[in-house]
């Protein structure tokens, strides 16, 4: 981060590398402190103690809790334009830049919502110093200039009409700003991946209906006629997007949310009407894993689709790769691909009675290496190993069995997963993103994917594990 290097907070050490650790300690002290007492309630004496610096050495790094707002804004200004560049390399289309640019300012607010939030409520710090509030302004017009630029290049080959690219580009940004800004109405209410599609309409369509539009989303999906899908899991990043996304085609969706016994939960969401944790606790129904196929089509009728995410959830990394919740992982790991064996064992009898058009898997994605690598790998080629078993099997009455096979995938929780996974060596570029899945989920279920069955497909790139992992 050579933003913390910034001229514009002096330091008496010559050592570069040594400032560059120090105030990047402060940077995160603040975020952590400004959010939870407040810019003007926290002291130097606070950040100092939450960096791990003594109280008198602080003053060898930074002069005033305005340095290290200063600091925290260049730190920010430094990782968005990380993830910007990143994200648009070696990409030639202007309209997948523009996708990817504005997917990569919701991956940065989603794992630093905290930090942003304080910039927006105390940006008025740097209005005390000339100097610093010129280049707080200098950054933040560069960073918009870039999305001005790709807007360019989306008017020079025809793709985008003429615009002014300038309001367009500031637009863009505060939109996706509102993410944070107004997470308190919207948080439970749309996803991540909702609010990048939305941004994205609304730039590209805007809001008035054109004959080419008028077709309803399960249309545009090719989910005609389908009405209701039953989502296993147990809320796994991808478990829960695909939930999302399930929704916004406009079938209702069953959820069942596994846990370590021999009972789940499950319960019905509507359409629109929220996300896979807005369903009240009188709506829930417990249920076994035997009973599950009779009980869901009792309560809430046929289902089309059956989709099986055998990923886990990320928080067990917030304990370290020592703590408890890693071994919590680990079983959940293996009664997630119990319960698929026992779920596949019934389908011979149960899938002719149940009308149900496709089945998908989706294996751990590669993060959840990181709890253990053999138990993975184990899993992983079950989960291959029963698709193409059921598959055969369920060939002669048309139900189709695929399985996706997510890799490292960036963008949702990429940075918590590889700021803790630090013995996994995942690739930098190509890493794939949770939408791809989406798209693979889509083809899959849609008319177009008819007739594939038995395939893996696999998203996101591979890449090796450290010896440091045994």
């Amino acid at each position: 981060m050579r933003g913390l290097l910034t001229p514009f907070v002096p330091t008496t050490v010559k050592n570069e590398e040594l400032v560059e650790k120090r105030r990047k300690q402060l940077v995160l002290a603040a975020i952590k402190l400004f959010s939870r007492k407040g810019f003007h309630k926290t002291t130097l004496r606070d950040l100092a103690d939450e960096a791990g610096i003594s109280h008198g050495n602080i003053y060898d790094y930074v002069g005033s809790k305005e340095d290290i707002f200063f600091l925290l804004h260049e730190f920010m200004v430094d990782l968005v334009d990380a993830s910007l560049s990143q994200s648009i390399e070696n990409v030639a289309d202007p309209v997948e830049k523009l996708r990817r640019m504005v997917r990569s300012e919701f991956n940065v607010m989603y794992e630093w919502a905290d930090a942003i939030l304080i910039i927006y409520q105390e940006s008025h710090i740097l209005r005390q110093t000339k100097e610093m509030l010129h280049k707080f302004l200098e950054r933040e017009r560069e960073h918009i200039q870039r999305f001005q630029d790709v807007l360019q290049e989306c008017e020079g080959t025809g793709a985008c009409r003429y615009v002014d690219k300038r309001v367009v580009a500031n637009l863009i940004k505060i939109m996706a700003d509102s993410w944070v800004l107004k997470r308190w109405d919207l948080r439970g209410h749309v996803t991540q991946i909702e609010m990048e599609k939305g941004i994205l309409d609304l730039v590209f369509n805007g809001l008035v209906h054109h004959e080419n539009l008028a077709k309803t989303d399960s249309e545009k999906s090719g989910l005609i006629g389908a009405k209701l899908a039953l989502m296993l899991g147990s809320g796994s990043v991808i478990g829960s997007e695909t939930a999302a996304f399930l929704l916004s085609k406009g079938l209702e969706t069953a959820m069942y949310r596994l846990d370590q016994s021999e009972i789940g939960e499950l319960f019905l969401l509507q359409p629109r009407k929220g996300n896979v944790q807005s369903a009240s606790r009188d709506d829930v129904l417990r249920v076994s894993h035997s009973d599950l196929l009779t009980v869901t089509q009792e309560k809430f009728g046929a289902f089309d689709f059956l989709l099986y995410d055998l990923g886990i959830c990320r928080d067990y990394l917030t304990a370290g790769p020592d703590g408890d919740k890693k071994d919590s992982a680990r079983r959940a790991l293996q009664e997630n691909l119990k319960i698929m064996f026992e779920i596949a064992c019934s389908f011979d009898e149960e899938i002719p009675k149940r009308g149900v058009k496709r089945i998908i898997f989706a294996a751990p994605w590669r993060w959840d290496e990181f709890v253990d690598p053999f138990l993975y790998q184990m899993i992983k080629s079950g989960v291959i190993s029963i698709t193409r078993a059921l598959a055969r099997k369920l060939a002669p009455i048309n139900v189709t069995v695929n399985c996706i096979v997510p890799g490292f995938l960036g963008g949702i929780a990429n940075q918590s997963y590889a700021r803790t996974a630090t013995a996994v060596q995942a690739p930098s570029e190509g890493a794939g993103e949770v939408s791809d899945v989406l798209e693979g989920i889509q083809f899959l279920l849609s008319q177009a994917g008819g007739s594939i069955t038995g395939q893996v497909l696999e998203v996101g790139m591979d890449s090796t594990i450290s010896s440091r992992r045994c």
